[in-house]
């Protein structure tokens, strides 16, 4: 028996993930460590050097020049061609007999395949954009479309994907309302879809306890973090953080970490952050454009007053809701999706609606001036999350 543990992903935005399977190997598994091959890049392999002092699980790169076809191809079918050709050789040379795919979005395509198929892999993986919570309306025509568009595709690679009858588990993210109308979709084999939570490291949980934002002196502070793009809101949320200032004429330092890879909204993000501080002294914005480590994220969660994760256009689950449970921090995130029905269900923080900046402000005034305690479900939603519990059902399906 070979299991793959699987990921081609460049940035590495699950690497914490991966190593949450390498600790749970090498302490549970520790006879049996032949039996499981992580391949992937060597990008998510210096972050996982990082993170584990000592690796003994076989690992095994993707090639430089498979991984440039890929990355060199704008199409994601054309993408899934290369990706399959490498598979196909990685499972003839290993003699896999399981595959767990890490993002399993990326790879439905290459899973419904005939070719794939005929490797007869038990195929499992966490699929993070489930097409159920994504809505068909916009606020405009041309956004509508762009939805219908979206939700169509995601259908289709669904039923594409689900005609592969070696797939054990599609694990979903905190989601069972997901779970239960995949299961209801897919009747035939509605015992693939199962709930996974979120992991949260335990070994250095920082919970601060009850924040206390009433010194009217006091800054606070706001953290947008991780990849920068469009989806982050960021936009709106500058207007409505400036503006939550002089409504309540409070401080407000709004920091913003993470790597912006558009050039064009990079642009776009900078001439708002140079206007909207000339506009106001009690407003001040810290961006920093790079990719931040371990320690330096550690810093900023336990600094900011409050999280936001208001994103555009995005349903699933994040890592952000996550660390900041994990450091006591309240949030404030998009109504709409699975983290405003996490953060509603379990009390962590308050909701706004993410196109309209009236709303993110007033949920970021709302936040400064409550006195409720946004930790008090805390406890039980760490102990849903462990790391070990993770793993265990990652690995042990």
């Amino acid at each position: 028996m070979l299991k793959v543990i699987y990921d081609s992903d460049y940035e590495g935005h699950h690497a914490e993930h991966l190593e949450h399977l390498i600790r749970w190997i090498q302490q549970n598994k520790k006879h049996e460590i032949q039996n499981y091959l992580f391949v992937i890049t060597r990008e998510i392999y210096r972050k996982l050097v990082d993170r584990i002092e000592n690796i003994l699980v076989n690992i095994e790169f993707i090639p430089s020049d498979t991984y440039q076809k890929i990355a060199a191809e704008a199409s994601p079918l054309k993408r899934s061609k290369h990706e399959l050709r490498y598979l196909e050789r990685l499972a003839s040379e290993k003699n896999i007999t399981e595959i767990l795919f890490m993002i399993l979005d990326r790879y439905q395509y290459i899973i419904g395949s005939k070719k794939f198929k005929r490797l007869n892999l038990k195929v499992s993986g966490i699929l993070f954009n489930p097409y159920p919570r994504i809505p068909f309306l916009g606020t405009t025509l041309s956004e509508t479309v762009k939805k219908v568009v979206k939700k169509g595709k995601k259908i289709i690679l669904n039923f594409w994907m689900i005609r592969n009858k070696n797939i054990e588990a599609i694990f979903i993210l905190d989601d069972k309302y997901t779970v239960d109308y995949l299961s209801r979709v897919f009747s035939d084999q509605k015992e693939v879809f199962k709930v996974l939570r979120e992991p949260i490291p335990e070994s250095s949980v920082k919970n601060m306890g009850e924040q206390d934002n009433s010194g009217e002196n006091e800054v606070i502070k706001l953290l947008a973090f991780g990849v920068v793009n469009y989806r982050k809101n960021l936009l709106n949320i500058i207007e409505a953080a400036k503006r939550a200032t002089t409504v309540r004429e409070r401080k407000i330092e709004l920091l913003i970490y993470g790597k912006c890879v558009n050039k064009y909204y990079l642009n776009a993000l900078k001439r708002k952050i140079e206007l909207s501080e000339t506009e106001n002294d009690n407003f001040n914005i810290i961006f920093k454009n790079r990719f931040v480590t371990e320690e330096e994220k550690e810093r900023l969660y336990t600094e900011a007053s409050v999280v936001l994760a208001i994103y555009l256009d995005f349903y699933s689950s994040s890592g952000v809701l996550s660390h900041s449970v994990r450091f006591g921090k309240p949030l404030i995130v998009s109504k709409k999706g699975l983290m405003g029905t996490l953060t509603e269900e379990y009390q962590l923080g308050e909701t706004a609606i993410s196109t309209s900046v009236n709303s993110i402000m007033d949920s970021i005034i709302k936040i400064q001036e409550s006195n409720k305690d946004y930790t008090v479900h805390h406890e039980e939603f760490l102990r849903e999350r462990t790391p070990q519990n993770f793993a265990s059902t990652l690995l042990e399906n």
